[in-house]
């Protein structure tokens, strides 16, 4: 049985999922995934990064010129879908991680998934004014970090007018 976190998560996603953008009579891709960064702060069992012979983490970052080259293209598309900043780095691990969210923000709704460890007020409502819609917040440590996270949220000016929102709040 699906509990109500997975259903909100599953009728966000098929929002633009299910909506088809067409495209000279072929659908348009809905939903981008973008690995910004190979480095990551921690070492989940699930990642492939548990085991650092087999993916070490590594200084490569996504280049504030291809961003802004995935923004053009997206805007000269009208693109009507999401762009999700994940992948097996921790995407806020990229030194221009703002300047990234900036750029692509405006063309399209961008969420970000995260393990929330590089997160504060200011670095959520900056995110958020940078053009960040959403926020996945993936609560490995456990469920004592829920009151933290959703504190935080509401210092940074979320919580109450919902202009983002922190999946891992709607359990």
């Amino acid at each position: 049985m699906l509990n109500e976190a997975t259903k909100a998560n599953l009728r966000r996603k098929s929002y633009y999922v299910d909506a088809v953008q067409m495209l000279e009579g072929e659908p348009l891709f809905s939903w981008i995934d973008i690995n910004p960064t190979e480095l990551c702060n921690r070492r989940c069992v699930f990642c492939p990064r548990v085991d650092p012979d087999d993916y070490p983490n590594q200084p490569l970052h996504m280049s504030l010129d291809l961003a802004g080259k995935i923004a053009a293209e997206l805007r000269d598309l009208s693109y009507g879908g999401a762009v999700v900043l994940s992948g097996f780095g921790e995407p806020t691990l990229h030194p221009q991680f703002g300047e990234l969210v900036a750029i692509l923000g405006p063309t399209c709704r961008l969420e970000l998934v995260t393990n929330g460890d590089t997160l504060s007020p200011a670095v959520v409502r900056s995110l958020v004014d940078a053009g960040l819609d959403y926020f996945v917040v993936s609560v490995y440590d456990g469920p004592h970090q829920l009151p933290l996270i959703r504190q935080m949220f509401a210092e940074a000016g979320c919580g109450e007018d919902h202009s983002c929102e922190c999946s891992c709040c709607q359990s």
